[in-house]
């Protein structure tokens, strides 16, 4: 599988959305929309790291993006990630004997991690 990152500009003003593009080739997943993860952190110098997740914007799976805007000036890192493998249901139920104590719930692990990080900065 191969997959691509796009550079986002090197400066871009407050309020205004950073985008990053991933082209994945093949297309690894039967549903992309639900079997695919793709996650960042975006962190300004001195600053807290925040999360953002990106989504499916194509049919066939082979394009996502991620977006972030900076609220503050500043030098901005980020990492992104996509991974693809759908996750195991699983069905947890409680201690009472009747169907409300029951509840329904997919794992956070996945298959077929592959990560970039690089330096990107504002």
């Amino acid at each position: 599988m191969n997959i691509s990152f796009s550079r986002p500009p090197t400066q871009v003003d407050c309020y205004e959305f950073v985008e990053v593009e991933i082209r994945v080739a093949p297309p690894a997943s039967a549903n992309p929309f639900t079997d695919v993860t793709v996650s960042g952190q975006f962190t300004r110098e001195g600053g807290a790291p925040l999360r953002a997740d990106g989504f499916c914007d194509a049919d066939d799976g082979s394009v996502f993006r991620i977006r972030f805007m900076p609220s503050q000036p500043g030098r901005h890192a980020y990492s992104i990630g996509i991974s693809s493998g759908k996750a195991p249901e699983r069905i947890t139920c409680g201690t009472r004997r009747r169907p409300i104590g029951c509840w329904a719930g997919g794992t956070t692990q996945s298959s077929g991690k592959a990560w970039t990080d690089w330096g990107g900065s504002r």
